[in-house]
């Protein structure tokens, strides 16, 4: 059974956090720009960079914020 429907609505508001993560990459105008450089890369460049570890970082956050509800993997014998 996976954490999201044996977890039933505890911890279900955890998931909008998926949103900052999307807001950051959708919003291109925002961050399409050379200036301020990092080390000599242009803004648009590390600023990707950063969105891919904020992503991982709020999916780290929402993993261990939602209830945890068994295993995912079947046991010995279970069909999946």
């Amino acid at each position: 059974m996976s954490r999201i429907s044996a977890g039933g609505r505890s911890g279900a508001g955890w998931y909008w956090a998926f949103l900052i993560p999307l807001a950051l990459v959708v919003g291109v105008p925002f961050y399409n720009r050379v200036e301020p450089r990092l080390w000599g890369i242009p803004f648009f460049y590390w600023s990707q960079l950063l969105f891919v570890i904020i992503g991982a970082l709020v999916t780290w956050l929402v993993y261990c914020a939602t209830p945890e509800s068994g295993s995912t993997m079947p046991e010995d014998g279970e069909t999946p």
